[in-house]
């Protein structure tokens, strides 16, 4: 018999985005001059700490854009497109505290305190202009900050002095990448899970992570032998023996067909790149010693690479040789970052994108254990917070909400009339509303992507479970779902069953609700 947890009520908290609306201000750079080089491979924009100390924008185009945002000394920006095809950077600001900037003019300072001389990782989600940022907090723990305004302490330490690195896969999960406070390589995932690895890191440098479309990772780091590593997942280290400058950190990016490439300051202080299939090509171009540099992925399998010149200029390296010498004057010590594009958001049709989504997080399980603290709450800002991000109340319905809104159904989460909640029977009363409700003994024919409703009372105003149908066999009394807060071994958890027609095994299907 497989038992649910039944949903809960109580009160949402609504989180908001902060910042207001600013136009670029233009400035001439100290010691930047007009790029002279040959035509990128592919377009890009790269964000920067100039000679001056302010953020700063260089695109393909080729276009250079100031602004009068001042960076912390030594510290480097994380730039990412988001899915609205917009840019973004964050950034430690001249303050010690986390600070975001869309470029088309939108500033976003946090009040966030960031470990002196550290810099945040971001990641475009796959839906609208979502992002999330990663960073080291000025009490040295890992903290998450997305665009919804959500703040996480993950309560796992830092080695002083590094920074995170953060992936996304195409159904909006995250993992970010970091160096623990023991020297060792460690990740932390969108789902609030943990993972330490037995991998030494040089002290001084941090890890880079990239997602393959199969659903898996690979990191790039700087060994405690001063040799590039890759870790994949699964557990297994691959030792390439080759020598990095100490204290400098690899960029890892993998194209949509899960090959990568890894790029890095070599003990020879010139850029070199190492591949999926175990080559090296080292290349002419010297660095700035104690820089690292940044590596996306470009169209028809290649790739650019930013980084700062011996020179202290900004230069770009296609793939197949060139190099473009920007003549753009760096904050000499600091790195580039170039935009990474976010992964692309399910497709088809919008019961096929909620599959999408739900289906992704199958396995997963309350954290910590054996409570109700779980990140589909933490979403909505419901329940009772749990201290390290995560939010805790009955969550079936939470998760059914989250998978909806991540494949773009427009609802209000809320407590008014016709809403949905943390409560089952919330889908019920919003189906009615909107005319998608479909009783069981209607003969109605279940759609994946349909919530499917067990024990409604005859009221309406109560029910016990509510989950995604994934499929439905003709015959069958139930369709296939993937159940939230569905118990596993005594915690709850992420589960897809198999013509599921109870929840409890004395409660029947109720009825469906098309989004």
């Amino acid at each position: 018999m497989r038992i649910t947890r039944r949903p809960g009520g109580g009160a949402a908290l609504r989180w908001g985005s902060v910042g207001g609306v600013a136009g670029l201000v233009v400035l001439s750079l100290a010691g930047a001059g007009a790029g002279t080089a040959v035509a990128a491979a592919s377009s890009y924009e790269v964000s920067f700490q100039a000679n001056n100390h302010v953020l700063y924008s260089y695109t393909s185009a080729p276009s250079k854009t100031p602004t009068s945002l001042g960076m912390m000394a030594g510290t480097s920006p994380a730039s990412a497109q988001l899915s609205d095809g917009s840019f973004i950077s964050a950034f430690q600001d001249n303050a010690s505290d986390l600070y975001l900037y869309k470029w088309s003019g939108t500033k976003i300072p946090t009040s966030l305190g960031m470990d002196a001389g550290t810099s945040p990782a971001l990641a475009g989600l796959p839906t609208g202009d979502a992002w999330v940022a990663a960073f080291q907090a000025n009490n040295h723990d890992l903290y998450i900050y997305t665009s919804a305004g959500h703040q996480t302490n993950t309560s796992l330490g830092m080695m002083a002095g590094t920074s995170p690195s953060i992936a996304v896969q195409a159904d909006g999960r995250w993992t970010v990448a970091f160096q623990a406070n023991n020297g060792t390589l460690h990740t932390y995932t969108s789902t609030g899970g943990n993972s330490a690895t037995s991998d030494g890191m040089d002290a001084a440098s941090s890890p880079s992570i990239a997602a393959l479309p199969d659903g898996s990772y690979e990191a790039a780091f700087e060994a405690n032998n001063s040799n590039l590593d890759i870790f994949h997942t699964g557990g297994t280290t691959d030792a390439t023996g080759l020598g990095m400058d100490a204290g400098t950190s690899p960029s890892i990016a993998a194209q949509a067909d899960g090959d990568w490439e890894a790029a890095f300051q070599a003990n020879s202080k010139l850029l070199d790149i190492y591949s999926f299939d175990g080559n090296s090509a080292p290349t002419s171009d010297a660095m700035t010693a104690g820089t690292s540099p940044s590596v996306i992925a470009a169209s028809g399998g290649s790739y650019e690479i930013a980084f700062e010149a011996n020179n202290s200029n900004l230069d770009i390296f296609h793939t197949g040789g060139t190099t473009d010498a920007t003549g753009l004057g760096m904050l000499a010590g600091t790195s580039p970052s170039l935009a990474t594009t976010p992964p692309t958001a399910p497709t088809g049709t919008l019961g096929a994108k909620i599959v999408s989504y739900a289906e992704g997080q199958v396995g997963y399980q309350d954290n910590p254990s054996g409570t109700y603290c779980n990140p589909f709450s933490a979403y909505w800002g419901a329940g009772t917070a749990c201290g390290n991000g995560n939010y805790a109340e009955e969550w079936c319905a939470d998760f059914a909400a989250w998978a909806w809104r991540q494949a773009g159904v427009s609802f209000t989460y809320g407590y008014d009339s016709g809403d949905i909640n943390g409560a089952a029977a919330s889908f019920y009363q919003w189906g009615v509303a909107h005319g998608t409700w479909h009783a069981a003994s209607s003969g109605f024919t279940p759609q994946p992507g349909d919530a499917v409703i067990y024990g409604l009372n005859s009221a309406g105003t109560s029910a016990d479970h509510v989950a995604i149908v994934t499929s439905y066999t003709s015959g069958d009394a139930g369709p296939n779902a993937v159940n939230g807060d569905w118990w596993v071994n005594g915690n709850g958890g992420v589960v897809a069953a198999t013509d599921e027609t109870t929840d409890t095994g004395t409660d029947t299907i109720s009825g469906y609700v098309t989004p």
